[in-house]
């Protein structure tokens, strides 16, 4: 190391190969939201038009995009917690790269990354207590937040779950199964709390992506406790 070398000069190397990693594994995670949203999309217009095509007197058939689109669903939030956590580490190792902090402690991803899900796991999320779907979605309009991709998103969802069902309903009204409670319309009520259920899962996590525990703001200021970030 050469002498009179600035504090952190070690590790902006290490940071900068790390930086690229990680850009690339963001890059990656992007990829896959969109694959999940766009399967999600495609195979629920693909089944309900087979399914109108074939009218069956059931309408189980119109339920079957359920099976592809709650899984994305809950996936795509999922990969969009990585996401934030990724954007995080990135946010505390670009000012070390650029000199302006140093590390006290630099561990690397891998162990940084198991001290960050030690953090995570001992933590209570502050935003799971006493949700109310109606508020969350007057609350969190596209137009008040800059995290639209996200909540347009989890409409989008929501959207496709509730025409598959509403088709199912309209094939089992018409079908005349709603003179009593038959098998298709047990599946149906199934399928509406799963899809609740859902919506309100997802909806927590938006709410934690944009302003909780798995924001932007609040992963840097993890990340920076775990590495003890200090101005140079």
């Amino acid at each position: 190391m050469a002498t009179g070398s600035s504090p952190g000069s070690d590790h902006r190397q290490i940071c900068e190969r790390e930086w690229n990693a990680i850009r690339a594994e963001m890059k990656d995670l992007k990829g896959c939201q969109v694959t999940f949203i766009s399967l999600a999309v495609t195979a629920t217009g693909a089944i309900l038009t087979f399914a109108n095509f074939y009218r069956g007197k059931s309408g189980i058939a119109y339920l079957i995009p359920l099976v592809i689109i709650i899984p994305c669903w809950w996936i795509f939030f999922d990969k969009a917690t990585t996401l934030t956590r990724h954007v995080g580490y990135c946010r505390v190792i670009e000012p070390i790269i650029a000199g302006v902090s140093f590390p006290v402690e630099f561990v690397g991803w891998e162990d940084a990354l198991r001290k960050f899900r030690e953090v995570e796991g001992g933590k209570k999320p502050s935003l799971t207590g006493n949700f109310n779907i109606i508020r969350f979605l007057w609350e969190f309009r596209l137009s008040q937040h800059t995290q639209r991709y996200w909540i347009l998103v989890n409409y989008v969802f929501a959207a496709l779950c509730f025409a598959s069902l509403s088709f199912a309903a309209r094939s089992l009204y018409l079908s005349g199964g709603m003179q009593s409670l038959t098998i298709n319309s047990a599946v149906q009520v199934l399928s509406l709390g799963l899809i609740l259920y859902s919506l309100n899962w997802n909806s927590r996590a938006v709410r934690n992506l944009v302003c909780g525990d798995n924001s932007y703001d609040r992963n840097e200021a993890i990340w920076k406790d775990i590495l003890k970030i200090q101005s140079m």
